[in-house]
Formats: structure tokens, sequence, C-alpha cells
């Protein structure tokens, strides 16, 4: 069974290489609309070592079954979610999650732009936490804006890679589902 699940996680990862958008609240109940991409190539280097012979197997399953699949092992996938609150002037937070990430560790995100320049974010101590990276509002702004303009990020663990994301089409759903309101706007695109 487990073979058939890294399986389908590799004839599934193009699924995944996508935003996906989502509303929710912060803690204090301000809304949020949270637009989050996966790294699935941790799972498809795994799989691209195994024996491709159970693709059938996935195949033979119902679409359902495919469905439940596929959302249960999106929980073991690394993501960077940014989350947007337009209320008002409005504002982002950024989490990123990975099972890898330890609290104490050193961190940094390498985003690459869309001319193939690297900007660095490092991220503050408070912000670490066991398997993920929560950003505050104060904080992230920088980061939101580094992300909305990159091609590509790396998030880096003692200067190896642990994750690789794709953010090409942030642009365009961002603009799509928060387009018209201040923050976007006078905020993001200041």
């Amino acid at each position: 069974m487990k073979k058939i699940i890294f399986l389908f996680l590799m004839f599934s990862a193009m699924l995944f290489a996508k935003w996906e958008v989502e509303t929710g609240y912060t803690t204090d109940g301000s809304p949020l609309t949270s637009f989050k991409t996966y790294d699935t190539t941790t799972i498809t280097n795994y799989l691209s070592e195994t024996d491709t012979n159970l693709l059938s197997e996935i195949n033979d399953l119902s679409e359902s079954d495919k469905n439940l699949l596929k959302e249960g092992i999106k929980l073991f996938y690394p993501y960077i979610n940014i989350g947007v609150n337009v209320d008002g002037t409005g504002f982002s937070v950024v989490s990123i999650y990975h099972l890898e990430i330890k609290e104490g560790d050193s961190l940094v995100l390498i985003v690459t732009d869309n001319e193939g320049n690297d900007m660095r974010c490092k991220f503050h101590e408070d912000d670490i936490e066991d398997c993920q990276i929560r950003m505050t509002a104060g904080r992230s702004t920088v980061l939101t804006k580094m992300l909305y303009n990159g091609k590509s990020a790396k998030l880096m663990k003692n200067f190896k890679p642990i994750a690789t994301f794709d953010l090409k089409g942030i642009k365009q759903v961002m603009q799509k589902h928060v387009g018209k309101s201040y923050w976007y706007k006078y905020k993001l695109n200041d």
C-alpha cells in the first residue's frame, strides 16, 4: 500500500503545481483569503527510484478513492501559504510548512525573481516553530512582495535545500481574488 500511495503522488504531482485558494480566519477572527502552493519534488524524486509497475493499481482506483488518497497525502507535502486580509487597508501573513523544520533552526528562503536574481529572506527566531514558519502581519510584508514577484523559492536549512516551490501564476491568482482591494492596489503594488 505504501508504494501505491507514493506512486499516486508521482502520478498526481502535476496537480499540486498550482495555487490553491482558500478562505479562513486569523487567531483573532480576521478573515483571510489564502494562497497555497506545494513542493512535490521530494516525493517525485523518491518515486522515480521506486517500482513504477504500480501505476496500474492506482489507475484501477475509483475517482473518489483517488481524491481521498490525494487529499490525505497532501498533509505531508511542504507548502507556502500567503494569507491576505482585505478589510480596511489590509495586511498579509506568510506561513511555510515542512516536517523537517524545528524550533531554533537557522532557515533562509531564497526567492528567485523573473530576471534570475536571488533575494534572501531570513526569519526571526520567534517565527520558527516545529514543522512551520509563521510570519505575522508586521514582518511578512516584504516577503509577500518577494513571493508575489518571484518565479521560484528554495527553503534552505544548514545551507542545504529542503523544499523548492514554483511561484509562477501567483500574480494572476491574487489579482483575480483580491485585485480590487486597497491592500492589493496600494500595499502590494507600491
